[in-house]
């Protein structure tokens, strides 16, 4: 097997570790070393390789192997590996300041598609069974063309669209380093996040009413006027689309009797 080898010359590539679990990097492969039961796991490696071969941007488990069986607990500990993740994390905790507002900058300077190709894949993540843990920024790695997901686990519950909405803000803005966020750059990004969630079923009035209570996702010195020019934008862009999907209408029964009469006025 594969991860064997990995497992053998592990020693000297240690680069993390906390708490239950620790990662060895290797030039195309991460092994990883922590907790779990055997059933879930088999059942996420399932679903995330069913993901990854759909095209959703979610790093797959190649292998597995046990090093100390299920105790009372019912909980083994072992070995899993997974190819890198490309590009870096998306934010790192005690970012320095300067770090930080760059990778915002380029987050809010990132084209619509790449932002909803990010949404679209949580979304089809957590419809699939798997639960997106937003509170740790290592679990989301950035390149230029997208953001890949890592460490996800069996789903305990289904989050609701508005929930999944304020998550994803949080992810895409910094967690709890949005603090020293530039509001600017942090409204930008909520402006795309919220256009892709109002195309997919999320009220206006529930994206003011999310924003409204968690301004601080809209940065340092947000406030109510920041929150009313993103329903702003949006109320513009839903508007914009109503009238171009009315005159694509086609044409009712009056009006081709009156086009065969040459009368094009009605």
């Amino acid at each position: 097997m594969l991860i064997e080898r990995f497992i053998n010359s592990k020693k000297d590539n240690v680069q993390s570790g906390g708490g239950n679990k620790k990662c060895y990097l290797f030039d195309e492969y991460a092994l990883l070393y922590g907790a779990f039961k055997e059933e879930e796991l088999k059942k996420q490696i399932i679903i995330s390789n069913n993901l990854n071969k759909k095209g959703v941007a979610i790093i797959p488990t190649l292998e597995y192997q046990i090093d100390i069986p299920a105790g009372e607990t019912g909980y083994a500990r072992g070995y899993m590996l997974q190819p890198r993740a490309p590009g870096n994390c998306l934010y790192v905790r005690q970012m320095p300041d300067k770090d930080y507002k760059t990778r915002l900058k380029q987050i809010a300077n990132m084209e619509y598609d790449i932002l909803d190709k990010f949404i679209s894949d949580w979304l089809a993540i957590i419809g699939a069974g798997l639960q997106v843990d937003p509170s740790k920024c290592e679990n989301f790695f950035f390149t230029d063309t997208g953001i890949s997901f890592i460490d996800l686990n069996l789903q305990s519950r289904r989050p609701s669209l508005k929930t999944t909405f304020l998550e994803i803000v949080s992810v895409l803005t910094g967690l709890g380093l949005v603090m020293t966020a530039t509001t600017d750059d942090c409204v930008q990004i909520v402006k795309k996040v919220a256009n892709s969630f109002l195309s997919r079923g999320l009220s206006i009035h529930e994206i003011q009413d999310a924003l409204s209570s968690h301004m601080y996702l809209l940065g340092a010195k947000a406030n109510q006027q920041h929150v009313d020019s993103v329903i702003e934008s949006l109320t513009k862009g839903h508007n914009l689309k109503q009238a171009t999907k009315n005159m694509k209408s086609p044409p009712t029964h009056l009006t081709l009797i009156a086009q065969s009469r040459g009368d094009h006025n009605l």
